[in-house]
């Protein structure tokens, strides 16, 4: 299957700098900035000094949404991605690095797959450019499985996913490769980072485990100010009163 072009590069470049000078101009308030045409429906505090807000916008194909990660300095991933949380496209926003689909395959992500059969693998390319650079396509190979076990976080009863992916450039090279755990809410159809490794750097574990989940309702919600697992030094804003968290 292959995807439309459905978010051009020149969009994302466009939608991370409306985002990035709204963040900026808007400090005091701490607030996540929705652009026009989007109703934010979700925000996830989570741990790794970082909070996500979920996006549906208008003109998006059904199932779709965006979603925007901040960091202690502001906005630093954007992403548009169908209901099976296949990337269609993603933009770093400091680096301005865009990654989008390219051709699903015989074998895109398919959350379906993984929570009826409790397995779901991929096999799909993509491209990424980056400032400076052509387009380079990317082999993006991998799995989910469920483990059969649940965890509850914040009143919600997640499944338990095991998952390891390669990103493999043009000339065979491994570029990326990592494997943990994620998340995902049967009942809200979505998926949550939790622990995982570089395999191919050696690295540390990291964790992106969510911690507390607002509702439009709910104060915090749209916050821009990670909570959790943020060093002192690096916060970018004074922290919110306690009720707030």
């Amino acid at each position: 299957m292959s995807l439309p072009g459905a978010f051009p590069s020149v969009a994302i470049v466009a939608a991370s700098a409306v985002l990035t000078m709204a963040i900026a101009s808007g400090a005091q308030a701490q607030q996540a900035a929705v652009p026009e045409g989007c109703a934010a429906v979700m925000t996830v505090q989570t741990r790794g000094c970082t909070v996500q807000h979920r996006l549906i916008c208008e003109d998006l194909a059904p199932g779709d949404f965006r979603l925007a990660l901040y960091g202690p300095g502001g906005p630093f991933l954007i992403g548009h991605y169908n209901r099976h949380y296949q990337t269609l496209a993603s933009v770093i926003v400091p680096t301005q690095k865009i990654t989008r689909s390219l051709d699903a395959g015989p074998d895109p992500l398919n959350m379906d797959e993984l929570l009826d059969d409790g397995l779901d693998t991929y096999d799909f390319t993509e491209v990424e450019e980056r400032p400076g650079s052509g387009p380079v396509e990317v082999r993006m190979m991998g799995f989910d499985r469920l483990t059969g076990d649940t965890i509850e976080i914040d009143g919600r009863s997640l499944l338990v996913t095991e998952f390891e992916y390669r990103r493999i450039g043009p000339d065979g090279e491994v570029m990326e490769h990592f494997a943990g755990q994620q998340f995902v809410d049967p009942d809200f159809l979505t998926i949550y980072a939790g622990t995982f490794i570089d395999k191919t750097g050696g690295s540390e574990p990291n964790d992106l485990s969510p911690v507390k989940f607002y509702g439009p309702d709910d104060p915090g919600f749209l916050s821009a100010v990670p909570r959790h697992d943020c060093p002192a030094t690096d916060a970018s804003f004074s922290l919110p009163s306690e009720q707030d968290q």
